[in-house]
């Protein structure tokens, strides 16, 4: 009984346009620093990490 009431709610039987995920959302300058600070930190644990060995 639950496995025919299981897909019938709208969103499994009607289509969905993609097009609205397909939007690009640009960085804000809060996220190019984030980007460039862990990518920093990246570098600096990759330098440490192949000194060590």
């Amino acid at each position: 009984m639950k496995e025919k009431e299981l897909f019938q709610d709208p969103r499994w039987t009607e289509y969905q346009d993609v097009k609205p995920l397909k939007i690009k959302v640009p960085f804000t300058e809060k996220d190019k620093k984030n980007i460039e600070e862990f990518r920093k930190f990246i570098d600096e644990k990759a330098k440490k990490d192949t000194k060590n060995k």
